[in-house]
């Protein structure tokens, strides 16, 4: 995530950029349910935090974070994102 985004979560919660898998292959091809789940299962399950609220200690802009399943789906300027609460973080990449 490179730019600033233009929102700042309050109360111990984070935001941070939603996982998107396209529904469409570069050549226009619909993509079936299953092929995107698939193409989930694979994915990389690590998200970006984008912003955090000041009392947020364990983690900072730019980490790199594995979440539990209770989020809220936002959008923001047209991105997706997903805001979480800082107890609800299983771990953080360290490299």
């Amino acid at each position: 995530m490179k730019e600033k985004v233009n929102y700042k979560p309050l109360n111990k919660n984070l935001l941070v950029v939603s996982p998107t898998i396209p529904e469409k292959t570069e050549a226009g091809i619909i993509k079936s349910k299953e092929i995107i789940a698939e193409e989930k299962k694979k994915m990389d399950m690590f998200l970006e935090v984008a912003a955090t609220a000041d009392d947020v200690t364990t983690v900072k802009v730019g980490d790199k974070v594995l979440v539990l399943g209770s989020q809220k789906e936002v959008d923001i300027d047209g991105v997706a994102y997903l805001l979480v609460h800082e107890a609800g973080l299983y771990g953080k990449r360290i490299k």
